[in-house]
């Protein structure tokens, strides 16, 4: 039950970041880190946790549902951070468009 809360409630990555629109206009993606390293982080964490479950001799029960995590979790934190560096090189090259550029409607 507990895993199955984890994983609804995570993998911000999957669902925060986004590769950069295509041309013309802005690019209208994220460029910030905050969830690829909140991914991160959990990843870190249930990696340490699968580690002391196996330190203390843990059953397969034990130690299986925190290298899931990890697994779900890096792979959520790496998909954003090339997501992140897409945007962010993307950004580099158009940047988004100030109030001034855009035309005027009426």
């Amino acid at each position: 039950m507990r895993l199955a809360l984890v994983l609804a409630l995570g993998g911000c990555s999957f669902f925060a970041t986004e590769g950069p629109r295509p041309h013309p206009g802005p690019t209208a993606c994220n460029r910030e880190m905050k969830p690829v390293v909140a991914d991160a982080v959990v990843s870190a964490i249930a990696v340490f946790a699968a580690g002391v479950a196996s330190l203390e001799h843990g059953q397969g029960g034990d130690v299986l549902p925190p290298i899931g995590i990890a697994g779900f979790f890096g792979a959520s934190s790496a998909y954003g951070f090339v997501q992140v560096r897409r945007c962010r090189t993307e950004h580099e090259q158009r940047p988004g468009w100030s109030l001034a550029d855009m035309p005027a409607v009426m």
